[in-house]
């Protein structure tokens, strides 16, 4: 998919099931001017996307979720619906890929986990433009002060991604 060419306004969408890189992420994104939503599961991420589905602008994306709905379900959902198939998704897994399966869910963005609390701002400043409280928009993001090496400690247990 085209990448936008100006990062667009509206919250991110966070689908991860190990509750401490959750709320590890949430924090990060928020101390760096984004509005989070975050859910442990593809049927609360399904259900967020159908009650705002403009108010969304990224979705990171862990693939191995539990219940009946999987990150890869929610993706495929996501793309069979025109309204939703324009948020941008990024695919954010300890997961290696299947052959053929980054075609199939044609994520903008696959991070693979752990990665550096930096290498996610990045690909996120490419897609959101931040707008929390208080955040002056014509500044640079300001250093969250969140332990950049926090995101390696925070390496789920294979069950857990």
């Amino acid at each position: 998919m085209p990448q936008p060419s100006t990062p667009r306004s509206g919250a991110i969408l966070l689908v991860e099931d190990c509750y401490d890189i959750r709320i590890g992420l949430a924090q990060l994104l928020t101390l760096n001017g984004y509005r989070v939503t975050d859910t442990a599961d593809g049927e609360h991420a399904i259900d967020e996307l159908n009650a705002n589905p403009h108010g969304f602008a990224l979705i990171l994306l862990d693939l191995l979720l539990p219940g009946s709905l999987s990150g890869n379900d929610v993706r495929a959902r996501q793309l069979a619906d025109p309204q939703l198939a324009t948020v941008p998704t990024v695919v954010v897994t300890a997961c290696e890929p299947e052959a053929g399966a980054q075609a199939r869910l044609k994520p903008e963005v696959w991070l693979e986990k752990p990665f550096r609390g930096e290498q996610l701002l990045s690909v996120v400043r490419r897609y959101v433009r931040p707008d929390g409280p208080g955040f002056d928009s014509g500044l640079a993001a300001p250093h969250s002060g969140f332990d950049d090496q926090g995101l390696d400690a925070l390496d789920s247990h294979p069950a857990d991604s």
